[in-house]
């Protein structure tokens, strides 16, 4: 392994006055076609610290980042859904992703060792050296895609006691109490989200109009609409998986892990294979009694989607949600919940 040193390095402060090119040390792989050595790329650097390099073929322009474990943050550059995510947050290097394509980069990666020590007590006046070595290259050249030039890292220091114990604003504060409850962020974001951690997105049309009914960014929320266990919803994603077309029929509808447009659904349907296993073993619908105490009323749901799509206004609620409550004697939304009636 080759060491570096690099001293008396000053902080620059104008772009214009600093070296124009990065060139890793000789001997550092350099992959001229990333996209078709991705799993490579995620395989060879399993467990290895170090910083890597995007440099656009046509007009050189750079970004230097860098890992702790590079395989797995080399892996986010392969997921459209975090390179969009990235995007909308001002990333530079995730939007000429998406805009030129993987193999328009070459891709240099600097190994400095395996991961660090797990007793390793980093903090902003100790930064491991693949975070040291980042922002040097920062310091000295010019990077156009690096909008921020302080290396991404952050370390705090080992003292700090921020938003822990008695500081979180949330200290021993449960349920409709606490700092962050029913908190809502837009459905948009919610997906983009779950695309960024490679969640399983689903597309739901009609069986009988072939159009899109609504696109459901988990498989927590695909177990709500459909009213099912996520056991059940776990054999439809796999068997999507598993059909030639990416689509599979249950019930009413088709369920896609991809859009597909209704010249094709209507084409291929007979092809589509359907959920029997699904089917036979029916919905699991348990009867909700729900109690008020602050107006003494009685209510009864048919299901745990019904409860839910009543009290909060949105059927997609996590199940969970309400499964921690349930025969409890936990207030949620002003209501007791039981599986029997009360008494």
């Amino acid at each position: 392994m080759v060491k570096f040193c690099f001293l008396n390095l000053k902080r620059s402060y104008s772009t214009s006055s600093l070296s124009s090119t990065v060139v890793f040390p000789e001997g550092c792989p350099i992959f001229d076609n990333p996209l078709k050595s991705r799993h490579q790329i995620c395989f060879d650097f399993k467990d290895k610290r170090g910083c890597y390099l995007w440099t656009h073929k046509e007009t050189g322009k750079q970004y230097i980042g860098s890992s702790r474990n590079l395989s797995l943050r080399l892996t986010e550059y392969y997921r459209a859904g975090y390179l969009t995510l990235q995007s909308s947050r001002g990333s530079v290097i995730s939007r000429a992703l998406v805009k030129y394509g993987h193999d328009s980069f070459f891709l240099s990666i600097m190994v400095m060792g395996s991961l660090p020590d797990k007793d390793s007590n980093y903090s902003s006046t100790n930064l491991p050296d693949f975070v040291v070595m980042e922002q040097s290259y920062l310091d000295n050249y010019r990077l156009e895609y690096n909008v921020n030039r302080v290396a991404s890292s952050k370390y705090e220091s080992s003292f700090s006691s921020i938003n822990e114990g008695v500081n979180n604003p949330s200290y021993n504060l449960k349920g409709e109490e606490a700092f962050v409850w029913d908190r809502t962020h837009s459905e948009e974001l919610k997906t983009l989200w779950s695309q960024s951690r490679g969640k399983n997105i689903t597309y739901v049309y009609s069986i009988k109009t072939f159009e899109l009914e609504c696109t459901i960014p988990s498989t927590i929320k695909l177990s709500g609409y459909l009213n099912i266990n996520l056991s059940l919803v776990g054999q439809i994603i796999t068997l999507i998986k598993s059909s030639e077309y990416n689509a599979v029929i249950y019930e009413d509808y088709i369920i896609s892990t991809m859009p597909l447009n209704s010249d094709f659904l209507s084409t291929n349907l007979k092809y589509f294979p359907v959920n029997i296993s699904t089917i036979n073993k029916g919905k699991r619908d348990i009867i909700i009694y729900g109690f008020n105490p602050n107006s003494n009323e009685y209510r009864t749901w048919s299901s745990k989607g019904d409860c839910l799509e009543e009290i909060t206004g949105n059927r997609y609620t996590n199940i969970r949600t309400i499964n921690k409550r349930i025969d409890k004697n936990i207030l949620y939304k002003g209501y007791y919940f039981q599986t029997k009636p009360f008494k």
